[in-house]
């Protein structure tokens, strides 16, 4: 009998063939599992190690979000959001209340939201229930963006000394389909209403709607493209040098990701989340 530590060896892939006829498909595959890692790289499934507690909030309550700010000088602050509570919190024992939110809320600021530019890290809400945050190690506060009224947004990306922000709501008006640009070095300097052309400056703002005008679901960087998935439609890619010639591409037709966070660079592959399965 296998030990719990031995690893599963299969020959699909690194994954599970979901796309093969069941009775076309080798007994060496994987075609089921659960409580598994995934080395795509050694084809190997081994069991997943058991979850460990690392710290309970003061307030007891559910863990909905994080953002995790890294200051020029290399020092790294966490936030944690538990229920309508967010804390900075040390890795150990100590939650320090820094501000609240709606409890429905789902705050995310991961690393590839920092802007060292203005030295914050910017924070999105998968809900859209509250307005895009910022974080410096000391001070969580609302964005002071250019854009008048409240801004909204469930995805963000910094690439190129811009910040990408996907899946958007301005002034009270909701486009799940239009991803904005901030200036270049200028995170609070964004547009709704200009796209990239020769009549802007070349580091200007600016916005598009995604081609096939459907909500982005994804926003990722890899191989240095620039990613933007939609939901249950394509992958496109970021084309063009400034604000006079940028578009979006046709990258991967039919990619058909679903969920709200179904785009994830893993390092040597991009993740997808697909209705049944995982590419």
């Amino acid at each position: 009998m296998a030990e719990e530590t031995d690893p599963i060896v299969i020959s699909f892939g690194g994954g599970v063939n979901t796309r093969t006829k069941s009775i076309d498909i080798d007994v060496t595959e994987c075609v089921l599992a659960q409580n598994f890692d995934l080395d795509p790289v050694r084809q190997v499934f081994a069991r997943r190690k058991p979850f460990d507690l690392a710290g309970t909030a003061t307030n007891g309550g559910e863990i909905r979000g994080y953002a995790q700010y890294i200051s020029p000088s290399g020092t790294v602050s966490t936030l944690i959001q538990a229920g309508g509570v967010v804390y900075t919190w040390d890795g150990a024992s100590t939650f320090t209340s820094v501000g609240t939110v709606l409890a429905e809320a789902r705050l995310r600021g991961a690393r590839d939201h920092n802007f060292p530019l203005s030295t914050y890290v910017l924070i999105t809400d998968l809900e859209k229930l509250e307005t895009v945050k910022t974080w410096n190690g000391t001070t969580f506060a609302a964005l002071a963006h250019n854009l008048g009224g409240d801004f909204y947004a469930k995805y963000c990306r910094v690439f190129n000394e811009r910040a990408f922000f996907g899946n958007v709501k301005t002034g009270g008006t909701d486009t799940p389909h239009v991803l904005l640009a901030s200036a270049v070095s200028d995170a609070d300097d964004l547009t709704a209403s200009t796209r990239p052309s020769s009549s802007v400056g070349q580091d200007a703002a600016w916005f598009l709607q995604t081609p096939d005008l459907r909500a982005i679901n994804g926003l990722e960087t890899a191989f240095g493209q620039f990613l933007i998935s939609t939901l249950k439609g394509k992958i496109f890619h970021l084309k063009g040098k400034d604000s006079f010639d940028y578009e979006l591409s046709s990258f991967y037709e039919g990619s058909a990701a679903a969920g709200s966070e179904a785009m994830v660079n893993i390092g040597n592959d991009i993740l997808m989340g697909r209705p049944g399965r995982i590419e």
